[in-house]
């Protein structure tokens, strides 16, 4: 109310005798479910009265009554511009100019029809969950008024998830949750997933169940729901996965999956070390598991005695592969072993079916630590011309696409923001090294080399 302030009545003005006339005719007309005839009373009554909303409220009506569902929210959108406080054209529009204006920024007006809407309406359930996560977005700087909100979250999502569970498809739920991201309500989209998964139908549930991990990764969850989710779905039957969803998974698979795509998203790799592990506990044995582990572990923790066993084991399960001997190089780079890490290096390049700019990078690396410079030099270099070529980002950026359109729906973060994620790192890293060498001084490789073990 504070910020409606008292709904006013819409200002009554002269009416037109002969756009009345034409209004009632087209009424009669609409009352017999002759809608076209309505319509063509109803536009002469809208051209005859300019300030009238009430042939625009009647064109409306008529137009989603002959299915031309776009053309009746023109005509509704014409009946704000007359009459801003109509109840019926707030209940059709007032819900998505709030959100739109939500999610462009315009928060002042966000909050007006966002209001307006929560004031006139009783929105259905699953309205009514925007609605919530739209007012809480235009009022986060608020706490007491979020808090308020907050109390309503609960009891709104058990009624949308009822609503959604009866009957709703694969991209109405993507049509639901895409929003609630949007609007920075990822705690909202989680809990509906949450709730959800355990009553939907297989396809539901693949779509439901691929999301799970992307949504928790991007509230900055340590993996734990996706993880108790899976379990449970587990003790009746494989995992669904979209696209495949039709074809199960076992449970050791699909807790690889969500780890892997919780390290596409989250900056805490914790999430993803968690479901790796829940999945090799149950296939002990698997190489591209225990190198993913053993790659993100080092990454946040160098290369401890647990990384390098699990480097020894993915090794020896599956030696020729490119990803596995750039890990093992890598993890002797770090450790100061130059003699171990250059060959392995050398060999993922020659085994692996394109360049890799990280594999150039490693190299370069364990050459300066060796002391061979001009070699490190090149290694940069190579991988430098890589990360600027246009193919390459653009071929990283429609993989990216792809995961997004055709694997989770929704988009969390943005294919850009992804590719700096990812790659923004290295490229500094890269160019900083060759400055560095360029100018004669110690470029920083951004770790500690044991003083002992560089050969």
């Amino acid at each position: 109310m504070e910020v409606v302030g008292e709904i006013p009545v819409a200002p009554s003005r002269p009416t037109v005798r002969s756009a009345a006339r034409e209004y009632i005719i087209g009424r009669q007309f609409a009352a017999k479910d002759q809608y076209g005839l309505s319509m063509v009373h109803y536009r002469r009554s809208a051209r005859l009265d300019e300030h009238s909303s009430a042939p625009w409220v009647g064109m409306a009506i008529s137009l989603a009554a002959l299915d031309r569902d776009n053309s009746a929210i023109v005509a509704w959108k014409e009946v704000i511009a007359r009459d801003p406080f109509n109840k019926d054209a707030l209940l059709i529009l007032g819900l998505d100019i709030g959100l739109d204006a939500a999610r462009t920024g315009q928060i002042e007006k966000g909050k007006l029809y966002l209001s307006q809407h929560w004031l006139a309406n009783k929105a259905l359930p699953i309205e009514a969950l925007l609605r919530v996560a739209g007012l809480l977005f235009v009022y986060e700087s608020d706490v007491e008024v979020t808090s308020l909100l907050e109390e309503t979250v609960n009891p709104v999502v058990e009624s949308a998830v009822f609503d959604l569970v009866a009957g709703a498809s694969g991209p109405a739920w993507r049509g639901v949750l895409q929003p609630l991201v949007d609007l920075h309500a990822i705690h909202i989209a989680l809990q509906v997933a949450e709730r959800a998964a355990p009553h939907l139908d297989q396809e539901e549930l693949g779509t439901i169940l691929t999301l799970l991990p992307v949504l928790e990764a991007a509230s900055g969850g340590d993996g734990a729901i996706t993880q108790r989710i899976y379990e449970h779905v587990a003790i009746h039957q494989n995992i669904p996965i979209v696209p495949r969803w039709y074809e199960p998974i076992p449970l050791f698979e699909a807790l690889s999956f969500a780890a892997q795509s919780m390290s596409i998203i989250a900056e805490d790799s914790c999430g993803s070390i968690r479901l790796y592990k829940a999945s090799l506990a149950l296939q002990p044995s698997n190489a591209l598991v225990i190198n993913n582990l053993a790659w993100i572990t080092l990454e946040r923790d160098g290369p401890t005695e647990e990384v390098q066993r699990l480097c020894a084991d993915a090794l020896q399960l599956n030696p020729r592969a490119f990803d596995i001997l750039d890990t093992v190089g890598w993890m002797y780079t770090k450790l100061g072993n130059t003699k171990e890490a250059i060959p392995l290096l050398v060999e993922s390049l020659q085994v692996s079916m394109q360049p890799s700019v990280e594999t150039y990078d490693h190299l370069g690396d364990a050459y300066w630590i060796s002391g061979q410079y001009d070699y490190a030099v090149r290694a940069w270099q190579t991988a430098s011309m890589i990360l600027h070529a246009k193919e390459y980002r653009q071929g990283i950026l429609d993989g990216y696409v792809g995961m997004a359109h055709s694997v989770w729906g929704i988009t969390v973060v943005t294919p850009e923001a992804l590719y700096d994620f990812e790659l923004g790192e290295v490229t500094r890293r890269l160019e900083e090294k060759l400055a560095a060498a360029e100018a004669g001084r110690e470029p920083s490789l951004g770790f500690a080399v044991p003083t002992n073990g560089a050969e």
